[in-house]
């Protein structure tokens, strides 16, 4: 359990968690805790076991404290500062423009208990129960921020129980009935749609990706990037495909669920660059002719990437793409991607 003290008064930061990584009975324990930008990593036994991205120093003193009728033996105390090449979780580079870890709805989400749902807040987790066979459920909030600059929307989430057949999902740039969204299954597949006046749009039709961990109780992490003119999809850290950034249709972000499923979200979490410059969109030139490319190089900017599912790569003086899986179908927009960009 982590917690702090403020004006006398107890707040718990993470609830009693069993752990792995703690040797049990008459054995020593490390701990450490480092002090990154505006976090708090605590470390058991040189495991990372918890991050808060809220961290607050009240002074500067520090100890020990024990409970209850017990006896421990305190081996050293180390304080140093951390060599400035090690790396924080939250990039130097960008701000954390908006923080949930639902330890309590701080953020005024939808809690509600019905006949097709139950949402509700409990360890730090906002819990999504959907309980009939049919339709979907949408939980959001209203977040504005300028989506003109780059920016990461990043979640976590568990399956908990429930039909794994079924999506779940991150929606953002939402008002009324249009949104972008991207859906995952618990047996491994994940799609992106837009919702334009309640009727989707498929952006990727479902895709089987070995990133997404699968089955009741497993967790994913989801991530999308918007760098310059693309948004970069990511699942636990496995980058998954590309495509093409979509203005925003209004400030609201949140989550969708389908079916009779439970799940569990760990944290909500934007960065954005520190920066105020905006980087501006590129635009397409037109197509001049008579064009020729050899491919010994990237004079005419083919759109080069590897993704999970494809790459599209110049070698020995070829253009080189590689579809990955084959059981994958390219959209549209997907297709459009690989296209030659004159810039």
């Amino acid at each position: 359990m982590i917690k702090n003290f403020e004006n006398g008064k107890s707040k718990t930061i993470k609830e009693w968690t069993v752990s792995e990584h703690i040797k049990k009975g008459n054995s020593y324990n490390y701990l450490e805790v480092k002090h990154i930008n505006n976090t708090f990593e605590y470390y058991i036994n040189n495991k990372l076991v918890y991050t808060n991205y809220a961290a607050k120093m009240y002074g500067d003193r520090l100890g020990f404290i024990v409970y209850n009728r017990q006896k421990i033996s305190v081996g050293y105390l180390s304080v140093n500062y951390i060599n400035k090449k090690v790396k924080s979780k939250i990039s130097l580079e960008k701000d954390i423009v908006f923080l949930d870890e639902f330890n309590n709805n701080s953020n005024n989400w939808n809690e509600l208990n019905n006949e097709s749902v139950n949402f509700y807040f409990s360890d730090g987790n906002y819990y999504l129960d959907h309980k009939k066979d049919e339709t979907g459920y949408l939980a959001y909030i209203n977040k504005n921020f300028d989506s003109s600059k780059d920016f990461e929307i990043e979640t976590k989430f568990k399956h908990v129980s429930g039909d794994t057949n079924s999506p779940y999902g991150l929606l953002w740039g939402k008002k009324d009935e249009n949104y972008l969204q991207i859906l995952l299954t618990a047996t491994g597949y994940y799609k992106v749609k837009r919702v334009i006046n309640n009727k989707n749009e498929e952006i990727i039709k479902w895709v089987k990706s070995s990133a997404i961990n699968i089955g009741s109780g497993k967790s994913n992490i989801l991530k999308v990037k918007k760098e310059g003119e693309y948004y970069k999809l990511f699942i636990n850290s496995t980058y998954l495909t590309k495509i093409d950034f979509e203005a925003f249709f209004g400030s609201e972000i949140g989550y969708g669920i389908y079916y009779k499923q439970k799940i569990a979200i760990d944290y909500l979490k934007i960065n954005q660059d520190k920066t105020n410059i905006i980087k501006p969109t590129k635009k397409d030139k037109t197509l001049t002719v008579p064009l020729y490319d050899s491919f010994n190089s990237n004079t005419n900017n083919w759109n080069l990437d590897n993704a999970s599912d494809y790459s599209v790569a110049i070698n020995n003086g070829k253009l080189n793409l590689k579809r990955k899986k084959v059981e994958v179908v390219l959209s549209v927009e997907q297709l459009i991607l690989i296209l030659i960009k004159i810039l």
